[in-house]
């Protein structure tokens, strides 16, 4: 039976494993090299001792949970990967209801006359007018259990490592949240029409691009996917088309592989492989920048039928203008750590709380894409 630890050996372990000074990745350390651990001082706040699991073993009587404070570091991550990753602005929100700005309109400018009045000029008739709308953030949350050899054995700086990871995790959740979100949670969702949806996906926290565009109609049957059809799509967004910099073409890889078909567009080598690298461009038509992004298969309505799978045959190809997305986080998106001594596993969990609204036809695009 394998040696059981005392509290005070925990505490110093778990130290040396979560210290930010720890070894790098990649580091050598020789078998019989002892490792210097040093006591890292941490506010009383900031460790939060808790009763483990004393019918196990009443020699175990503590267990450190250490909450660590990871929120400005996650922020940090997370706004340098929605950058690259994604599209529109973030607002990180100071609560998990928050009002913030649409429209800013009706700004007219006048001649400037020191000290005098300007004949016929009604001030009221000249004042900018606003919209705002309410976010309301919904929970997400993830974990992750890392066994106790393993982490002993990588000698890596664990903290970060684990918070890139989430910040990662948690920019692909909120991508599948934007294109797939829908709230309904029966039948009738589009990522599952015709089987109850599950109540725990994260798709459930808010109505994304796609189910926006069938709420709206503004998908049109794309069928043999053409040059004119995309024009007729984007015909849709009325004046929002008019700027081709504020519109971007989201598509699964499958529709894509049919753009490349079509003597209009652009591959990425003609206007720099540097947008790819900044933007995630693979390509452009009609002004556009193309993303490639993780829509699933559909039926010819644009939803996925999980009654029967063999109709999901489809593609879709969503254009969006990108002022038309409202997206926050909630800054309370942190990681907590705990080591369970039972399983000899390190605990990390992370809650963070995400917001999004799309304004009414500001996407448009193509269903029901032949493939074949």
């Amino acid at each position: 039976m394998s040696e059981i630890k005392n509290v005070k050996d925990l505490q110093e372990e778990i130290k040396v494993l979560l210290d930010d000074e720890g070894n790098t990745a990649g580091s050598e350390v020789k078998a019989d090299e002892k490792v210097e651990t040093k006591t890292v001082e941490t506010k009383e706040d900031e460790v939060i001792e808790t009763k483990a699991n004393e019918a196990i073993n009443t020699e175990t009587e503590a267990a450190i949970m250490k909450p660590v404070s990871y929120s400005n570091t996650l922020i940090e991550e997370y706004e340098a990967l929605d950058k690259i990753k994604w599209f529109g602005q973030t607002f990180i929100m100071d609560s998990s209801v928050q009002k913030v700005p649409v429209y800013l309109w009706g700004i007219k400018f006048h001649r400037f006359l020191e000290n005098k009045n300007v004949p016929g000029l009604d001030v009221k008739n000249s004042k900018g007018w606003y919209a705002d709308i309410e976010l309301i953030a919904r929970g997400v949350s993830a974990a992750v259990y890392l066994s106790a050899e393993a982490v002993r054995s990588w000698r890596i700086k664990l903290k970060e490592h684990v918070n890139k990871k989430m910040a990662e995790a948690l920019i692909d959740t909120e991508e599948d949240i934007y294109l797939n979100g829908d709230t309904r949670n029966d039948d009738q969702n589009i990522n599952s029409t015709g089987v109850a949806v599950i109540g725990d996906e994260a798709f459930l926290s808010a109505d994304g691009l796609r189910k926006r565009a069938i709420a709206d109609n503004m998908l049109i049957d794309g069928w043999v996917i053409d040059f004119d059809k995309i024009l007729e799509a984007k015909a849709k967004l009325g004046k929002k088309w008019l700027k081709p910099q504020d519109l971007f073409i989201a598509c699964d890889v499958d529709t894509y592989n049919k753009l490349l078909k079509l003597p209009e567009f652009k591959t990425v080598d003609t206007f720099g492989n540097d947008a790819t690298v900044k933007a995630g461009v693979l390509g452009r038509i009609a002004g556009m920048d193309v993303k490639v992004v993780d829509i699933p298969l559909t039926n010819s309505d644009g939803v996925v039928d999980a009654a029967d799978t063999t109709n999901n045959t489809k593609g879709t190809l969503l254009i969006v203008n990108k002022y038309g997305i409202i997206k926050g986080l909630y800054t309370n998106a942190e990681i907590y750590s705990q080591f369970i001594p039972i399983k000899k596993q390190y605990e990390f969990v992370c809650h963070a709380n995400i917001a999004l609204t799309i304004l009414p036809e500001y996407v448009a695009g193509l269903k029901n894409i032949d493939l074949s």
